[in-house]
This record gives structure tokens, C-alpha cells and sequence, in this order.
């Protein structure tokens, strides 16, 4: 899931900017002072999911090969 910070939305009124900034959680700002610590994470955290989901799908090929190579034909 995906979320575009306030401060980097596009908005039709400065009124509806200024609404979304002062409704936003303390940690969410740019300047936060962990905001670039928490992005690494979870950047890295996602690059470990499909790693991981990259893993399972090439077990599955694996596993699909190793079937199809154990099958002889009838006939």
C-alpha cells in the first residue's frame, strides 16, 4: 500500500493543503527527524517481500519441472 505524503499532494485550493498538512500525524512531515530512517526500512522491507515472494514463485517452477520431467508418456 501506498500513501503520498500531505506535503507532496496535489491540491485544487491552498485551503484544502493547509487542511491535509495540519491533519497529518507528527511523524509524517518531511523534516521528521526519523523520516529518512523509517523510509530506508520500510524500502528495504519491501525489497525483502519480493525477494521472498521471487523465492517462492521460482520453488514453485522448480517444483512444477521436476513433476512435468517425471511424467511419461502412455501410448
Amino acid at each position: 500500500m501506498y500513501q503520498l505524503n500531505a506535503v507532496l499532494a496535489g491540491y485544487l485550493t491552498p485551503a484544502d493543503c493547509a487542511a491535509a498538512i495540519k491533519d497529518m500525524q507528527l511523524e509524517e512531515p518531511l523534516n521528521a527527524p526519523d523520516f529518512f530512517g523509517r523510509y530506508h526500512y520500510a524500502v528495504k522491507m519491501y525489497q525483502d517481500e519480493l525477494a521472498k515472494k521471487r523465492r517462492a514463485r521460482d520453488t514453485q517452477k522448480q517444483i512444477v519441472a521436476a513433476r512435468r520431467g517425471a511424467l511419461h508418456a502412455v501410448g
